[in-house]
């Protein structure tokens, strides 16, 4: 839908270029700024309406002269089926939530080969992560003993950590290898700052260079590789405060150390890192994160049952984060984790009308509409799940399994297959060197033929098409043959072009390499042994 807002400078020159000077926008007006809004504004807008008259000194009305009377614009009719539209977000939402909960583990930290798992430091760290929770609520006049406790250890960190990484940069030049997992990451974090402020272009530094490789592997010190990019101009010393044009390698490290500090001690995005520190090693508890949610009003505590079953100590910190969140009184939106976010598209097969078009996480337009509520618009732009953007409509990704049912119309059109046609699925596709597996690995499907490799959504009946689509007349394994033959068949399906529905959309890319991944619809590379 949208919403609608005071018509801006560019807006007016815009509308008015193609208007008479009776139907020109004013710059009182409202119009759709974004959405169904936006795109049907003219249509909707009608005309406005005026009187000419003559008035007294008093304002008291003598004579109407004229009166035209105001239009109303059309009414639009949208196909979108509300009911529909609210249970699909309702689902969507309860749908991630269940995949959270799925992989929510009550340990604070995970193997490297449960990277899938989600500790519940995280969820706790989300919530600080995506503003929910702030640091600026415990240095009010009005904050509990808590948050300044909270907020007092948190100081201490915060001195501490800047020393010790002001003396790694300055004094003892530490290999990034020998540092702990927590100060490589600060290190890390160092040189992207640096990149995003446009004062280190790493550009000039090859990926084939000696020192790079030496620092990506940890052998050398953020001190040695900073020198290495200040001594071949990669580093831009017009943003230091420099009383002189002419320094050495050494001193313009000095001014870049001092910016570091500086730019860090100021920086809220590593103040968040050092809370993400203080939770997983249990400086920030569990128990005070439960605390904080209705210290700081993300919660309510009347009529809570959970909050009173955790304060009988019948639930644990734990169990009560997964209860609220299955209660969806915490939602995936607010954590801003891996996965947050997803879209839902219904259309009617007979019309192609859009019956759903749902893009989650969302926001109520009705803080928008007229006059901008200007706390609330501030909020949603510092949302790291950035709900201002439509992801039914602006997103790339993969088609996934559904572009199985393309590439058996190609396979069957080209002559590949036949339906009589079967391919054998132990679970993997060895025939090219990455051996990528069926989703039933390490089980597999069997002797599939085209049927039954829909109904079960077989990985390697597919791996086989996409290969085999690709011999060419030699012989010889050709991808961009069977990559090209895959994209013909998407060009007759329309999936190389846009909708058009009636907004904005991003421009399809239809895969261009590996033919193999491409037709169970995850594009990737290849090679083929």
């Amino acid at each position: 839908i949208g919403y609608i807002g005071s018509i801006s400078d560019e807006e007016m020159t815009n509308y008015n270029a193609n208007l008479d000077d009776e139907h020109k926008y004013t710059g009182s007006e409202m119009v759709g700024k974004t959405g169904i809004e936006q795109y049907c504004e003219e249509y909707l807008r009608g005309s406005n309406g005026y009187e000419t008259m003559y008035v007294d000194n008093l304002g008291k009305v003598i004579e109407t002269i004229e009166t035209v009377p105001a239009v109303a614009g059309n009414d639009v009719y949208l196909t979108i089926d509300a009911d529909l539209q609210k249970y699909c977000y309702d689902n969507l939402e309860k749908e991630i939530t269940a995949i959270l909960l799925a992989n929510l583990v009550p340990s604070y930290m995970v193997a490297e080969e449960e990277n899938a798992k989600i500790p519940i430091s995280d969820v706790y760290f989300g919530l600080f992560n995506n503003n929910y929770l702030t640091l600026s609520a415990m240095t009010d006049s009005d904050a509990s003993d808590l948050e300044k406790s909270i907020y007092e250890e948190f100081t201490t960190k915060k001195e501490n950590t800047l020393e010790k990484i002001d003396k790694i940069l300055t004094e003892d030049f530490t290999p990034v290898s020998a540092l702990s997992s927590e100060y490589q990451e600060y290190m890390e974090y160092i040189c992207e700052i640096l990149v995003k402020n446009d004062i280190f272009d790493n550009s000039l530094i090859s990926p084939d260079d000696q020192e790079f490789i030496n620092y990506t592997s940890g052998l050398t010190s953020l001190e040695h590789y900073l020198k290495y990019a200040i001594s071949i101009e990669a580093i831009d010393v017009t943003y230091f405060e420099a009383e002189s044009n002419y320094y050495d390698t050494d001193e313009i490290y000095e001014l870049l150390c001092d910016y570091i500090i500086n730019y860090l001690n100021l920086d809220t995005e590593f103040d968040k890192m050092l809370i993400h520190v203080m939770i997983q090693y249990g400086e920030i508890s569990g128990d005070d994160m439960v605390e904080l949610l209705y210290l700081q009003g993300i919660l309510k505590q009347d009529g809570d049952l959970e909050y009173e079953q955790y304060k009988q100590g019948v639930l644990s910190a734990y169990d009560f984060m997964r209860k609220k969140l299955e209660n969806l009184d915490i939602t995936p939106d607010m954590l801003a984790l891996d996965p947050c976010s997803g879209s839902v598209v219904i259309t009617d097969i007979d019309t192609g009308d859009v019956l759903a078009m749902v893009s989650y996480p969302s926001y109520d337009n009705n803080y928008l509409t007229n006059e901008v509520d200007a706390e609330y618009y501030n909020m949603l732009l510092n949302d790291k799940t950035t709900p201002l953007y439509s992801r039914a409509t602006q997103t790339k990704t993969a088609p996934g399994s559904t572009y199985k049912v393309l590439s058996s119309v190609a396979g069957l059109t080209e002559g590949q297959i036949s339906q009589g046609s079967y391919y054998y699925c132990n679970g993997e596709f060895t025939t090219i060197e990455s051996k990528p597996r069926c989703w039933y690995y390490p089980m597999g499907h069997g002797s599939v033929d085209v049927t039954s490799a829909i109904q079960h959504s077989c990985n390697v009946f597919f791996y086989n098409l996409g290969y085999y689509l690709s011999i060419d007349e030699d012989g010889e394994y050709n991808d961009a043959q069977g990559i090209n033959i895959l994209a013909e068949y998407a060009g007759y399906f329309g999936l190389n072009q846009t909708s058009g529905v009636e907004l904005p959309e991003i421009s399809p890319t239809v895969s261009d390499n590996d033919a193999v991944r491409s037709a169970i619809g995850q594009g990737g590379y290849t090679r083929i042994l």
